[in-house]
């Protein structure tokens, strides 16, 4: 039952991941803890993911734009290692729930019907949101949504948006597995449930690639918008 269950689970998730760019943690945790328990989902998740995103690079590989993407890297390779040191002294009850207002808040505005904001080229801009993403990354790993955020006020098409943040996530994704090898938590049942959770995830990729030639630019906003509503939410409400 676990097998079917955790291969639907990432089916599904790929699948959303696919076409909205993120969302994949988001859907698999949710349903997978039930069924193996947070010790085990955490790690998997991680390990599950990070093929995905490479996946999907490599399928918009032509649309990535490195040079927009290299600042937030490096920025993120070094505030990550703060969030991980500073964790003792970072206050997740007040941080998650200040993040999880800001979410809502950039969803509120950019489906008010004004004008999308966008972001300058200035680099302050991804100081500030690769910083504070880095920092929550390292400490929480909810440094995420600030990454989506990110990228959408930039202005890119869909595919660019796609490849731009999946190379970008694949370094934070890259962090977590390396702190749950750390900490013991990659064991045996973890292994035995990626053998199922693999072809899932490759399942959902394939159909999701299908799926995204049928969504055109206003309602891919819109499922991005959703997508950071209910990450938005599910922080505030922690």
């Amino acid at each position: 039952m676990n097998a079917i269950g955790i291969g639907f689970t990432f089916a599904l998730a790929a699948f959303i991941h696919t076409t909205a760019g993120f969302g994949s943690a988001l859907i698999a945790m949710a349903l997978l803890v039930p069924l193996i328990g947070l010790s085990a989902a955490a790690p998997l998740v991680a390990m599950i993911v990070l093929p995905l995103q490479i996946f999907i690079v490599w399928r918009y590989r032509d649309q990535l734009s490195f040079k927009a993407v290299r600042p937030m890297l490096l920025t993120l390779l070094i505030s990550t290692p703060i969030g991980i040191w500073g964790l003792a002294w970072l206050n997740e009850d007040i941080l998650l729930p200040a993040l999880g207002v800001i979410i809502l808040a950039f969803v509120a505005y950019n489906a008010s019907g004004k004008k999308q904001f966008l972001l300058d080229e200035k680099y302050r801009w991804t100081l500030i949101f690769g910083l504070a993403s880095g920092i929550l990354n390292g400490a929480y790993n909810s440094g995420g949504p600030l990454i989506v955020m990110y990228y959408k006020s930039r202005g890119y098409p869909p595919d660019e948006f796609r490849a731009n943040l999946q190379t970008t996530f694949i370094i934070a994704t890259l962090f977590v597995i390396i702190a749950h090898f750390i900490q013991g938590n990659i064991t045996g049942e973890v292994l035995d449930y990626y053998a199922f959770a693999f072809p899932g995830m490759c399942v959902g990729f394939s159909v999701g690639v299908l799926t995204v030639r049928f969504i055109n630019t206003e309602v891919f906003n819109w499922i991005v918008l959703g997508l950071l509503a209910v990450l938005g939410l599910q922080l505030l409400l922690k």
